[in-house]
């Protein structure tokens, strides 16, 4: 949402606009963390099925590393790009596709986020159950 207001918010100032990213950049690394909370708070992690518990969501954990690395990206760019032409703001090629792929890794990230919550209200994975076992026995 705040890449969309970016241009809105750096009349004001520049200065806004990198201090807004950072709390961006440090909310995505919180809502991570809390999903990693999450994992350790399961009996499938308890049990020590870590890797169970990697291959269920593998893909969750690589989309919300690649958009927080592309979101950073994506805002290192921008700001420089502002700094350097002071005040004025033009879209170069290479900007336009970081903001391309930002934006689709974004869409990804908030599907596979919700999915892994949704996921993880399942109650196979925070009790004892034939599921847990047939996958211990698997291993």
């Amino acid at each position: 949402c705040l890449n969309s207001f970016s241009v809105l918010l750096a009349a004001r100032s520049s200065v806004v606009l990198l201090v807004l990213s950072i709390v961006q950049d440090i909310a995505l690394v919180f809502g991570l963390t809390a999903l990693y909370l999450t994992f350790f708070s399961t009996f499938v992690f308890k049990a020590g099925l870590v890797g169970l518990l990697l291959r269920g969501f593998a893909g969750t954990i690589a989309v919300g590393v690649a958009y927080v690395t592309a979101t950073v990206a994506y805002q290192a760019w921008s700001l420089g790009v502002r700094w350097e032409r002071d005040g004025e703001y033009r879209w170069s090629a290479g900007l336009q596709v970081m903001y391309v792929i930002q934006k689709v890794l974004a869409v990804l990230y908030y599907y596979s986020y919700k999915r892994a919550a949704y996921k993880l209200g399942d109650t196979k994975y925070y009790q004892d159950s034939e599921w847990l076992r047939e996958n211990m026995k698997s291993r």
